[in-house]
């Protein structure tokens, strides 16, 4: 087995902290300009775009010293503290910002992508949770980033695992890529053919009388599992995994309660929906799954959700959605085309799970010297 060094994060590394409040305020925010990263646009390696602020090249300089550079390391101070982000090419010169610490690798002697992928072995997760201060809200500080343990082989092995990892999470992308570009095509036929192009003489009915709507039985948190063979979907996306199913096709969910009240989602086969989330089943003599999904997710049912501290939508609510329908030659050529495209969809989703097993696998085997990888 190859030599390993056992160290620090902070031997091999220069840590600080992002601006503080007196330096970025909320209104230096401009709708262009140079991205800063706040705690909640760390994803798991990665930074979502979806919600970022800006800042002026103007703020940005005065705010040098907080500047990203390719390898740098991102961290939440508070909240979710295990997850990071690693700043490739595309990330380049983006700001720390508040609420964030910086991690730069200053040694020669490790390869800073290995670094990330193992501060993202589930051992390192599960001790920036435990050393993380703070009751109600977990909090990291210099100190403590500083304090993580780090092993590392020579940087050549370091290297070939970088490699090795680096072309699953690439295979993942791709796959993510090609089912957005599908799902855009979509929307973007389902807008043109339905929305700008409706005809007046279409039926409009309620989405009861289209489709059974139900909400399944609740799965609570300790009834999921690690090693379970199917998806329990819940008002965020996927929740966990389980040993039972409900629904052998892809089914339509209705999140129906919390902050993502009434978005939706196409769930992939043998899943089970959980309670806070609804099934919109289409009837038998209306066989119209992906042309139900396209019209909820181009007109959300988000405005039918009662109550402002805890927002929620019952299926008496849903009784009020109307939707237009075509003329059945028009539903059946649309859906024949979008359950092709969602057969391929699905092959690509199915594909990126089995590859995120793979990699969830190799990265603690890799990462402790249990498995090498050879030329």
């Amino acid at each position: 087995m190859n030599k390993w060094t056992y160290t620090t994060l902070g031997k091999i590394s220069e840590i600080i902290t992002g601006p503080f409040g007196s330096q970025l305020h909320q209104s230096d925010y401009v709708e262009q300009g140079i991205p800063v990263v706040m705690p909640q646009d760390i994803d798991n390696r990665k930074v979502n775009y979806a919600s970022i602020n800006y800042v002026s090249n103007e703020d940005a300089i005065r705010l040098e010293r907080y500047k990203t550079i390719i390898n740098d390391i991102l961290y939440a101070r508070r909240g979710d503290v295990e997850k990071h982000a690693f700043i490739k090419e595309k990330d380049n010169g983006v700001l720390c910002g508040t609420g964030c610490l910086r991690v730069r690798i200053t040694t020669s002697e490790v390869e800073p992508e290995f670094i990330s992928f193992f501060l993202n072995r589930e051992e390192t997760r599960k001790w920036l949770v435990t050393h993380a201060v703070g009751t109600n809200m977990p909090n990291l500080n210099t100190d403590i980033l500083s304090d993580v343990p780090i092993a590392y082989p020579l940087l050549e092995e370091q290297r070939k695992i970088v490699q090795v990892l680096n072309s699953l999470d690439e295979k993942i992308a791709l796959n993510s890529a090609v089912n957005d570009n599908l799902e855009q095509q979509i929307k973007t036929i389902f807008t043109f053919q339905f929305l700008q192009n409706a005809n007046t003489e279409w039926k409009q009915q309620s989405l009861a009388e289209l489709s059974e709507m139900y909400q399944p039985k609740t799965i609570s948190g300790k009834d999921l599992i690690a090693d379970g063979n199917y998806f329990v979907y819940g008002a965020n996306g996927i929740i966990g995994k389980y040993n039972q199913y409900n629904h052998s096709e892809s089914e339509i969910a209705v999140a129906c309660r919390g902050a993502s009240c009434g978005s939706i989602q196409m769930t992939l086969p043998f899943s089970w929906i959980t309670g806070n989330a609804m099934v919109v089943k289409p009837h038998s003599d209306f066989p119209y799954r992906e042309y139900l999904y396209y019209y909820l997710l181009a007109k959300n049912p988000n405005y039918l959700c009662s109550g402002s501290a805890q927002p929620q939508l019952t299926r008496e609510n849903l009784t009020l959605y109307s939707l237009k329908v075509p003329s059945t030659t028009e539903l059946n050529a649309f859906e024949s085309y979008a359950e092709k495209v969602r057969k391929i969809i699905i092959k690509n989703q199915q594909e990126n799970i089995e590859l995120s097993t793979l990699r969830d696998w190799l990265l603690p085997m890799l990462m402790n010297g249990q498995a090498t990888i050879s030329d």
